[in-house]
């Protein structure tokens, strides 16, 4: 409802309401009293109160609920932007730590580096920031072997804990495993 609807809504039913009291002194309805006339003036001067402290005060609550309303979306622009931003840095700061760490780890491999090497590698890098670390292994066809092989354990209802433990433990029989079924360590 726009604040012009609720003032004009407002002063219409205040006119129906004026318009039964024009008919109520017209008629007599209140001279049957003995206060009639009094009785009259008091609910003149009571409804010309009443009737304009409700139209200004629909009109100012419904004005000022549309510039809370308004505020609150720049605000939230704003403070959206802020966060897009923030967010777009930290994600081109991760992709390009990423993107070295897998290319440290290929140049390490077509070097011929050891398991051992690669593990000390891929620890070094889990030890600084382990949130952001994802590995993804991928065969000849190029289709991702390791997110599907952890979907699959998560389908068994294993724990992100449980999913790491096991792959820490068996790291070298996992890259043994990629090496000979064709699968390079990278990220795309």
């Amino acid at each position: 409802m726009t604040p012009l609807t609720a003032v004009i809504g407002t002063a219409l039913v205040w006119a129906v309401v004026f318009a039964l009291f024009v008919w109520a002194v017209r008629s007599r309805w209140m001279a049957r009293w003995e206060r009639g006339f009094f009785l009259q003036v008091a609910i003149a001067l009571t409804g010309i109160a009443l009737m304009s402290a409700s139209v200004v005060g629909v009109w100012g609550y419904q004005a000022a609920g549309q510039m809370l309303d308004n505020e609150l979306v720049v605000e939230m622009q704003d403070i959206g932007a802020i966060v897009e931003n923030q967010v777009a840095a930290e994600l081109d700061d991760i992709q390009h730590q990423l993107k070295n760490l897998g290319k440290s780890l290929a140049d390490a491999r077509d070097r011929g580096a050891s398991i051992a090497d690669l593990k000390e590698r891929l620890s070094s890098a889990q030890s600084l920031d382990a949130q952001y670390l994802q590995l993804r292994l991928y065969n000849a066809n190029g289709e991702a072997v390791w997110p599907r092989i952890h979907d699959e354990l998560r389908a068994r209802r294993m724990s992100e804990d449980t999913i790491d433990a096991v792959f820490q433990r068996n790291a070298s029989r996992v890259f043994a495993y990629a090496r000979s079924h064709g699968c390079t360590p990278g990220s795309r």
